[in-house]
């Protein structure tokens, strides 16, 4: 651990990796009908998938400091 260096690039790295998420989703939402073909898929893919984005929130929120820094919650 560098005394933040760490944090700063895991954030660095979950933010980018939401922000390519969203690309994904979006080019694909213009080509298909995502929530007809997701709701095609069988249940334990979808449940699945469900659970990892459940997963990369958590994280996001454990690891990510930016929680700590929202200004609102000085109030």
């Amino acid at each position: 651990y560098m005394g933040g260096t760490l944090d700063a690039q895991l954030a660095f790295i979950l933010a980018w990796a939401s922000i390519v998420a969203l690309f994904v989703y979006d080019y694909f939402d213009r080509k298909l009908d995502l929530v007809t073909t997701i709701g095609q898929f069988p249940r334990v893919v979808r449940w699945s998938a469900y659970y990892g984005l459940i997963a990369f929130v958590y994280i996001s929120l454990v690891y990510g400091s930016v929680i700590e820094q929202f200004i609102y919650f000085q109030f």
